[in-house]
């Protein structure tokens, strides 16, 4: 063998290269060749075995290690598909063998509904439940790493501390009612065996909700922070908010004890508008280390209340997502009042990424509309690199507005003012290639633009040319008439930009920004092979 190939690091290359993207559709065939290796090359075994191994989004393949004359396949009877697995005796413990070899591989566990594999076949109830019963040592998979469950069947609620091991870094486990919903006692169970068995946790990520389809939701216990007080190492958290007030104020409280916390996510449906009367008891949290804040609440009066409890943080990002905004004839001035909240509560030397997305419950493009007055509380932070603006807002701004807010944010590399598309027809642009002239003058770190504007006239640019470092832009519905001007203004002030994306390919609009983007990249490609531009000179 090569003697390259015994070095560690590039046979851990290989590998990689071999096991493909997981998200890739072929990745059976990435299986194949990384199966095939390991019975070709008594060297690459191991390591090819181990890499082969690591990653499983159900665990069928091991179960199947178990010998072949204690299981078998049934059909599930009424409208279930695939097949189920049974066991057809008692597991002893020599047939747990082949088992723990392959199991002890396992270091990325990814559980979803039944867990079936590529066939359609998953255990049975009865199944999960004698694995747990006979199995030979505290954990299933003793050096799990990272745990991901999504909407799963009520069989698994009873047997989850299998799957807890001290090896544990990261869990993530998502019910929204598709499956059975899982009981207050069993999040209550599994949360106390996660404080036990992994108290090495570093994130940790809840999105339950409890009780059964036909009730209305249940809170999540009150006592998560007694349960989970032990768990110091946590640096990544997302949790669902108590109802109740005091409960929680006790869930930020200690959250805010936690010394490495960097990165909190809370969200919650029916947090009481009152919140902030116990805010004098929460905001004595420190949150000394924390970084990244993302707020997921039902409507704005909890989100004042919680940027308020959370106020002081020198956070470096922050996301605020309102969902089921109420009707108002003031909403430009309700989003301002949230954004003057952000820059009251907030130290403004710290944040760098800001991000707002608001669901409106509206059927009036009047109710969604804003001007840049109403944005103007955010240009206090003049650190931002990233600032998007998202969902229900529709941002109505010239070109002099977008100057300030331009000259406010001279470091940016990410800008997106969205417009929804069930607004776009509605919504008139008036920004011009002014803006993007300004843009490549006053902002050379940008690489990412979401924007819409009318590019109906486009003239030669006068300022800007050459300056531009974009790299993506996004133009939504931006009107346009002549893709070859627009094109050719586009490579003057931008020319590394390659690629416009609109926001609906099979419009009249679209298809001219499609020939945009083939300009634009046939020009990149002449000057990348001749070294000349044909970029004309500012006026």
């Amino acid at each position: 063998m090569h003697r390259c190939l015994q070095i560690s690091e590039i046979l851990d290359l290989i590998l990689r290269v071999l096991q493909g993207d997981r998200k890739d559709r072929h990745i059976a065939l990435h299986c194949a060749t990384l199966a095939a290796l390991a019975r070709t090359c008594r060297v690459f075994r191991e390591p090819a075995l181990n890499t082969l191994w690591e990653r499983q989004d159900n665990i069928m393949e091991v179960i199947r290690c178990l010998p072949s004359g204690c299981w078998e396949y049934i059909h599930p009877i009424g409208e279930r598909q695939g097949e189920i697995l049974c066991f057809t005796r008692s597991l002893v413990p020599r047939d747990w063998i082949k088992f723990i070899y392959y199991a002890r591989k396992i270091k990325y566990l990814s559980l979803e509904g039944e867990a079936n594999d590529c066939r359609g076949r998953f255990p049975s109830d009865a199944a999960l439940l004698d694995l747990s019963t006979y199995r030979v040592s505290g954990a299933l998979f003793p050096c799990l790493r990272e745990l991901s469950l999504s909407e799963l069947m009520s069989g698994y609620w009873d047997i989850l501390n299998m799957f807890m091991t001290p090896t544990l870094k990261n869990i993530s486990v998502c019910d929204f009612g598709s499956g059975d919903r899982p009981s207050e006692r069993d999040v209550t169970s599994l949360l106390s065996d996660i404080a036990r068995i992994s108290p090495e946790l570093s994130s940790l990520k809840l999105e339950i909700e409890t009780g059964s389809l036909i009730e209305s939701r249940n809170d999540l216990p009150n006592s998560i922070p007694f349960i989970l007080e032990d768990l110091r190492t946590l640096r990544d958290v997302s949790l669902d908010l108590p109802n109740d007030r005091l409960g929680a104020c006790a869930l930020v409280a200690w959250l805010g004890s936690l010394p490495h916390l960097t990165h909190l996510k809370l969200f919650n449906d029916a947090l009481p508008i009152d919140f902030n009367l116990a805010s004098r008891t929460a905001s004595s949290s420190r949150f000394r280390s924390l970084e990244n804040l993302s707020i997921n609440l039902c409507n704005l009066s909890p989100a004042h209340a919680v940027l308020q409890v959370l106020s002081d943080i020198p956070v470096k990002t922050l996301e605020i997502h309102v969902a089921d905004v109420e009707e108002t004839d003031i909403f430009g001035a309700a989003v301002q009042e949230l954004l003057g909240n952000v820059a009251k509560y907030f130290p403004q030397g710290s944040l760098r990424n800001f991000s707002i997305d608001f669901d409106v419950s509206t059927c009036s493009y009047e109710q969604t509309r804003i001007e840049s007055s109403h944005i103007q509380p955010l240009l206090v932070f003049k650190n931002l690199t990233s600032v998007t603006l998202t969902s229900g807002i529709c941002l109505e701004i010239g070109d002099d507005q977008f100057k300030d807010i331009i000259m406010a944010w001279p470091q940016l590399s990410h800008l997106s003012f969205h417009v929804p598309e069930t607004w776009s027809r509605y919504f008139q642009p008036m920004l011009t290639q002014v803006s993007l002239e300004m843009l490549a003058v006053h902002c050379p770190l940008l690489r990412y633009l979401l924007i819409n504007f009318d590019a109906t006239q486009m003239s030669q640019p006068t300022q800007g040319c050459g300056m531009g470092r974009l790299l993506e832009f996004n133009v939504e519905w931006s009107p346009i008439e002549t893709p070859a001007d627009v094109a050719a203004f586009l490579s003057a002030v931008f020319p590394h930009l390659t690629r416009v994306t609109p926001g609906a390919v099979s419009t009249a609009y679209g298809r001219k920004w499609e020939d945009v983007s083939k300009a634009l990249g046939c020009e990149r490609m002449v000057r990348s092979v001749t070294g000349l531009g044909g970029i004309p000179a500012c006026g």
